[in-house]
């Protein structure tokens, strides 16, 4: 009931207002058929003889040295002395005096407008007829020109600028209050007059968007609506004064002049306008197509042989990219000013931009796309890029980004990413995981059985591990001084590879400790003589022992090559 109430004095207002506008349009029509003349037909140049800036009748010929502009201004000079003197009666002062080649237009003693043969002939009437014509004008005009100028008019004209200016601030209080009440009603009109709107199970328009789009038309609405009656206000305003009347008829005829510009420009652009919705349309429901199609391939509701999953988003988004821009192509010829000059350069200006700025950024897109296709790593795996080590948080058509173990986000461009080799551990394809590889170095002494058998300990009581496929042990290689073993382990946690590695070094070292193994990498010159020998003690015989050293005198060296000495002599 309030609702309508409020629409009710709404309705009533605005009535008010049109009421009041079409009485100062009426009162300003009622004046303005008489003073304006119909413009000449024959081409002549034409001025006008005016009182308070309002036309009465044009002259076309000039006299002696007075042009036309200047003997029209001389008329309207004498006839606004003549409207401020209270002596003069406009109904008896003015008079009309004939001779054989003019008429002469006079107040008292004083001529006011001289009609010339030449005037009579291009307004096709006689002298006499044409002066009595002016004559019954003027005096309309001074009639008038002392009515709106006598003081109680004054009085009125106040009030009826009190009324318009009241009007223009009930009209923008009203906007102000009306229209957050409005967008309140089309929320709770949610559900109930506003619905959704649906093509069987697609959903083109949901109730949240309709009625964002409501808001959004008003509130773009509101600016141009304050504006017109702004502009209504101050033509108000201005017609009703006298003085300001000219003025208030000029900025009519601009709005009236642009009106018409805009809805003639509107009814020959709607041909093109039709093409342009078609357009827009056929590009709107074919996107909405792919990107139902898509989307259902991303859900898992339907699939095609070869097509991944995390293809749908990437190819959704570049159906969409070429979908519009080829709108955009074909759209444009149908734009207003397509052909002008300005476009043109906009679009040459567009084109050297990005052909000179847009070069890495279109490569890195191009690189995105073929680390999307090529499924080369996906977000949240382990991967090393070049000499950076992570998992891939973000993937986008420009940018890569890795966070590290030390948690450093790494932002690593896509043409870089494609340009380097990408190690990706999250990746394999074989269900008994990843394997983690490290190496020690142990001396020959040592059973490598017994290694191995350390080693593999070591790997099992790693957290994270997998106990199958259980870890093996390979010998690498047999250096000079020492055996190198490479223990291996299979683990479902590549992310967690770091703590891993960390935690199975400690195992080996721990392990290493309890066999009295000693983790080291000997580096020895043996002397055979009363040294153990290096092969482990399960390889010897039963009684093996080491032999003793062979001590010889100092001098028997230097003796023993005496007596060969003599022996060659």
């Amino acid at each position: 009931m309030k609702w309508i109430v409020k629409h009710r004095l709404v309705a009533l207002l605005l009535a008010a207002a049109m009421f009041f506008w079409a009485s100062l349009g009426a009162m300003a029509q009622s004046s303005s058929p008489s003073l304006t003349p119909s413009p000449s037909a024959n081409g002549a140049s034409m001025a006008q003889v005016t009182l308070d800036d309002q036309p009465l009748f044009p002259l076309q010929h000039p006299m002696g040295a007075f042009s036309v502009q200047e003997r029209a201004s001389a008329v309207s000079q004498r006839l606004k002395r003549l409207a401020k003197d209270p002596e003069v009666d406009a109904a008896t002062s003015f008079q009309v005096r004939s001779a054989p080649d003019r008429a002469d237009i006079v107040a008292g003693e004083q001529i006011i407008l001289t009609i010339t043969t030449k005037d009579a002939q291009s307004a096709g009437r006689s002298t006499q007829d044409l002066a009595s014509g002016h004559v019954s004008i003027i005096q309309q005009a001074i009639d008038q020109y002392r009515e709106t100028h006598d003081s109680r008019h004054v009085l009125h004209r106040g009030i009826y600028v009190a009324i318009a200016t009241t009007l223009f601030l009930i009209a923008l209080i009203f906007l102000r209050i009306l229209l957050p009440r409005f967008h309140a009603r089309l929320n709770s009109w949610k559900g109930s007059r506003i619905r959704a709107i649906r093509i069987q199970q697609l959903e083109l328009l949901s109730e949240d968007q309709i009625i964002g789009l409501l808001v959004s038309t008003t509130k773009f609405l509101r600016q141009p609506l304050v504006l017109g009656l702004l502009y209504c206000y101050v033509l108000a305003v201005l017609g009703i004064f006298p003085g300001t009347k000219g003025l208030a008829m000029q900025l009519l005829d601009y709005l009236i002049a642009a009106i018409k510009l805009l809805w003639d420009g509107f009814i020959a652009y709607l041909p093109n306008l039709a093409v342009l919705v078609v357009i827009g349309a056929f590009a709107y429901y074919i996107t909405k197509f792919f990107k139902l199609i898509l989307s259902s391939i991303e859900r898992g509701i339907i699939g095609f042989p070869g097509f991944y999953q995390e293809w749908a988003k990437p190819t959704s988004q570049i159906v969409q990219f070429l979908i519009i821009t080829g709108a955009i192509a074909i759209a444009v010829p149908y734009l207003p000013g397509a052909g002008s000059p300005a476009l043109q350069g906009i679009s040459i200006f567009l084109g050297i931009f990005v052909s000179l700025g847009a070069t890495a950024v279109v490569a890195n897109v191009f690189a995105g796309l073929a680390l999307t296709y090529t499924r080369a790593f996906h977000p949240g795996d382990r991967v090393k890029i070049a000499d950076t080590t992570g998992d891939v948080v973000e993937r986008t058509f420009l940018v890569t980004r890795v966070s590290t173990p030390k948690n450093v986000v790494v932002t690593i461009p896509n043409s870089m990413v494609l340009a380097n080799h990408i190690i990706n551990f999250s990746a394999a394809e074989d269900p008994a995981g990843l394997i983690l590889h490290t190496t020690i170095t142990l001396g020959y002494d040592v059973p490598w059985p017994r290694v191995h058998e350390v080693l593999i300990a070591a790997a099992l009581a790693t957290q994270h591990i997998l106990p199958e496929p259980s870890p093996f042990v390979l010998q690498t290689s047999l250096g000079d001084f020492n055996v190198s073993y490479e223990i291996n382990a299979y683990t479902d946690q590549p992310s967690k590879m770091m703590t891993i590695y960390s935690e199975l070094h400690q195992q080996i070292q721990s392990h290493c400790n309890e066999a009295d193994i000693e983790i080291l990498s000997p580096h020895y010159a043996a002397v055979r003589d009363g040294n153990q020998t290096t092969i482990p003690e399960d390889y010897l015989p039963k009684n093996y022992s080491a032999p003793g050293f062979r001590i010889n005198p100092l001098s028997a060296p230097f003796q023993q090559g005496q007596v060969n000495g003599q022996k060659e002599n």
